[in-house]
């Protein structure tokens, strides 16, 4: 992912949400999952680079999807150190819709 210098005025909130389902292979049965994510944050003095943000997570996974947000979050983190930060993964599945797993809070 790569960052963009931004110095707001005032202060957002950044919500990235529904982009193109991603595949994790399951470290249990091998199968793919597909998943998708959402963003929530409040920028210090950069952006993520929403191209590089896709291109990130079409590279995909092979983690416990429990893990996933957190891996995430740290990549976010580290990237932007945003004042506030929010991850959501869940099951692009129509028996599992409402499953998820959410890291911080905003």
């Amino acid at each position: 992912m790569n960052r963009i210098s931004y110095k707001p005025k005032h202060e957002i909130l950044i919500k990235i949400d529904k982009i193109k389902p991603f595949v994790n292979i399951c470290k249990v049965t091998k199968k793919e999952e597909y998943i998708n994510c959402e963003v929530k944050y409040i920028p210090n003095d950069s952006v993520i680079e929403i191209g590089s943000y896709r291109e990130r997570l079409a590279e995909g996974f092979k983690e416990y999807i429990e893990d996933i947000p957190q891996i995430i979050y740290d990549e976010i983190l580290n990237l932007i150190q945003p004042k506030k930060l929010f991850v959501k993964v869940y099951l692009e599945d129509e028996y599992l819709s409402n499953w998820s797993v959410e890291v911080g809070k905003c």
